[in-house]
C-alpha cells in the first residue's frame, strides 16, 4: 500500500515539475516578446500559419475514419477466432485449448493437451489438426 502511496507522490512531483517548467518558460518567452517589441511582429508574420477550420476538419474526419476502419477489423477477427474456437471445442470435447498466440500476419497458433497421448502439440492450420476438424480451403 505504502509502495503505491509513494509512487503515486513520485509521479505528481514529477508533473508538477513539469508544469511548473512550462509555465516558467511561458512567461519567459513572453517577457522577451514584450522586450523585442516590434521584432516580434516580423518573425510571427515568417511563421507557418495555423491550418483552415476547413482542413482542421478534414483531418478530424480521416482520423474518425480511420479509427471506426481499425476498430472493425479487430472486431471481425475476434468474431472470427471465436467462432473457430467454440467449432473447435465442439469437434474436439476431450481437448482443452490451453493458449492462442497472435502473430502479424493474424495466423492463429493453437497449443491443445491430448489426453489420449498426455503430449502437447502445435499447429498453425486447422487442417493439420488430427482430429475431426477440416480445412475449408
Amino acid at each position: 500500500m505504502f509502495h503505491r502511496y509513494k509512487e503515486k507522490t513520485e509521479k505528481e512531483l514529477q508533473a508538477a515539475v513539469r508544469l511548473q517548467a512550462a509555465a516558467r518558460g511561458f512567461l519567459a518567452r513572453r517577457q522577451v516578446q514584450s522586450l523585442r517589441g516590434e521584432k516580434h511582429l516580423a518573425v510571427a508574420s515568417r511563421a507557418t500559419p495555423w491550418p483552415s477550420s476547413h482542413e482542421q476538419a478534414v483531418v478530424r474526419l480521416q482520423a474518425a475514419v480511420r479509427g471506426f476502419l481499425v476498430r472493425r477489423a479487430v472486431r471481425k477477427l475476434h468474431l472470427l477466432i471465436s467462432s473457430s474456437l467454440h467449432q473447435l471445442a465442439a469437434c474436439a470435447p476431450n481437448h482443452q485449448v490451453s493458449s492462442i498466440l497472435f502473430e502479424l500476419s493474424a495466423e492463429v497458433e493453437i497449443w491443445v493437451c491430448s489426453p489420449l497421448h498426455g503430449q502437447r502439440g502445435s499447429s498453425r492450420s486447422f487442417g493439420q489438426l488430427p482430429w475431426c476438424w477440416t480445412d475449408p480451403t
